[in-house]
């Protein structure tokens, strides 16, 4: 069972947002490899230099960063899961968001191979 909360229901904020954030106070190097390239596309997608689709590609893109993202995505969860909304709690879990956010990594690696 996969879960896509478009409108934070399930989570009260982006998980997504939330987790980069998390990776980049535990790997600074993020902070000089990542951030820079963010900044930049947040311009461009300002400006409308690039589409929204490559946007989210290369915000993404910072997973492809963290050598041991599982145990990140884990200690993640450990400690955020008390935050999804309790009716929720009992349909999903945190393997099927681990999952979720592993194909998005696969993706996101892929993805780069063939088009960069």
């Amino acid at each position: 069972m996969n879960v896509y909360d478009l409108d934070l229901t399930i989570y009260p904020t982006d998980c997504a947002i939330d987790f980069c954030i998390w990776c980049m106070k535990r790997h600074p190097k993020l902070w000089f490899a990542y951030f820079p390239k963010l900044v930049k596309v947040m311009i461009q997608r300002k400006r409308g230099k690039i589409p929204e689709y490559l946007k989210h590609r290369k915000f993404l893109s910072y997973l492809t960063m963290i050598d041991d993202f599982d145990e990140q995505i884990e200690k993640y969860w450990n400690k955020n899961e008390k935050q999804i909304t309790p009716m929720f709690q009992t349909l999903t879990t945190k393997r099927h968001t681990i999952k979720t956010i592993r194909f998005l990594s696969n993706y996101i690696r892929l993805t780069n191979q063939i088009f960069i």
